[in-house]
């Protein structure tokens, strides 16, 4: 059986031997067409219990060099991606009473990033999601919503 992380490595393979968005584009549809059908229930089982895996299937962000890239967690995500998931482990045993997170962050590092794509792949994955991110003002939290999730969302298979 095919999983979610086996897809993300082929799509890592694909882009760092070609480099070529338009490929990845044709790999993220195909991926979309099979997810959609029967052939992927289990993996929508996947991404119902781990929303994180769509952000690394389907998800573009633009780079430093203002290229459009998949969207690959660097190493601070990935720490705080598996920090998140064991708060979520504890939260369902009762061993945590909330899942709020104030996150004071360094730049560069890509937490508005990961929070904005996390919140949207809750939302597709898991209904009644809601998530808000509050930034130092409303301008920036105006730009985080359109530079950000919107971006995300609007470059999503259809």
């Amino acid at each position: 059986m095919v999983k979610a992380i086996d897809i993300i490595r082929q799509r890592k393979k694909l882009w760092h031997r070609d480099r070529d968005i338009q490929k990845d584009i044709e790999f993220r549809d195909s991926v979309a067409d099979m997810l959609v059908s029967n052939k992927g229930k289990d993996i929508r089982g996947e991404l119902f219990d781990n929303p994180e895996l769509l952000i690394e299937l389907f998800f573009v962000i633009v780079d430093k060099e203002q290229e459009t890239v998949p969207y690959f967690f660097n190493d601070v995500q990935k720490k705080f991606l598996g920090i998140l998931n064991q708060d979520i482990k504890d939260y369902k045993a009762r061993k945590r009473n909330h899942l709020k997170y104030l996150v004071l962050k360094g730049r560069q590092q890509g937490f508005t990033s990961l929070i904005s794509a996390l919140q949207l792949s809750y939302a597709i994955c898991r209904p009644n999601f809601s998530g808000y991110t509050l930034a130092d003002n409303s301008n920036n939290s105006h730009d985080i919503f359109t530079d950000k999730g919107k971006f995300y969302f609007d470059n999503l298979p259809k």
